[in-house]
C-alpha cells in the first residue's frame, strides 16, 4: 500500500482533490488480478456520467468544497473506467437498480448501461433480489482484491476514507459473505433478464 501511494499513477494529475486512502484503492485495483465486490449502489466502474455527476451533487459544499472539485472526481471515475480492465465479479442490490438517482430519465440510462456492460469479458454481474431474506451484505459494501502472487485485501469504502483488512480472519469470514451474497443472487442470464424488465418499466 505504501507502494501504491509513493508512485505516479494515471490519477497523479487530480491528486490534490482525492484522499490518499482513495489513490491507495485506484493503486491496488491495477496490481489486482480478481476483485469480487458486494455493492448496495451501482459502482463506479460502472456508472454512467450522468449518474455519477448526480451521486456526488449529493456532498456539494459538504465533501466537495467547490464544483470545479465535483467535476474532478467524475473526471476520475470516468477515467478510471477507461483504465481498469481486471475480472471484476460484482453482486449488486435489487434496491440500488429501484432506488432513484435523479430522475427516470437518468435511471433509465443507467440501468440501460449497466444491462450493456453485464456483456463484457471482464465483468461478472449479477443481482441480488431484495426478496432474498438475510444475509451478511446487510452489514454493507465491501471489495476482495485478490493479487498474481495469491495474496488478498479486503476494501471497505466509507464517506471520507477507504479501510484495509488483511488477516486471515477477515479475509476468510469475507471471502464466505461474498460466496454467501453471490449463491443467493440471480445468475448471469437471469440478472440480464432482470436489467432488460428494469430498463422497460424506468
Amino acid at each position: 500500500m505504501t507502494r501504491n501511494i509513493s508512485e505516479r499513477g494515471w490519477w497523479h494529475s487530480y491528486a490534490s482533490f482525492l484522499t490518499l486512502t482513495f489513490q491507495d484503492f485506484l493503486g491496488l485495483e491495477g496490481d489486482a488480478e480478481l476483485m469480487r465486490s458486494w455493492e448496495t449502489l451501482v459502482p463506479g466502474r460502472l456508472q454512467t456520467e450522468e449518474y455519477t455527476r448526480l451521486l456526488l451533487a449529493a456532498g456539494q459544499g459538504i465533501v466537495h468544497s467547490t464544483r470545479e472539485h465535483l467535476e474532478s472526481r467524475v473526471a476520475v471515475r470516468m477515467e478510471r473506467q477507461r483504465k481498469l480492465n481486471r475480472p471484476h465479479e460484482i453482486v449488486l442490490s435489487e434496491a440500488a437498480v429501484l432506488g432513484r438517482i435523479g430522475d427516470a430519465g437518468a435511471m433509465k440510462r443507467q440501468i440501460v448501461h449497466l444491462r450493456e456492460q453485464s456483456d463484457r469479458d471482464d465483468i461478472n454481474l449479477r443481482i441480488l433480489p431484495l426478496s432474498c431474506g438475510p444475509h451478511l451484505g446487510l452489514d454493507g459494501a465491501f471489495t476482495i482484491f485478490t493479487f498474481p502472487d495469491g495474496g488478498q485485501l479486503v476494501g471497505l469504502e466509507a464517506l471520507l476514507n477507504s479501510f484495509y483488512l488483511e488477516d486471515e480472519d477477515s479475509l476468510r469470514t469475507y471471502n464466505a459473505a461474498f460466496d454467501q451474497i453471490r449463491d443467493l443472487a440471480l445468475d448471469e442470464k437471469q440478472s440480464k433478464a432482470f436489467l432488460e424488465r428494469a430498463a422497460h418499466t424506468a
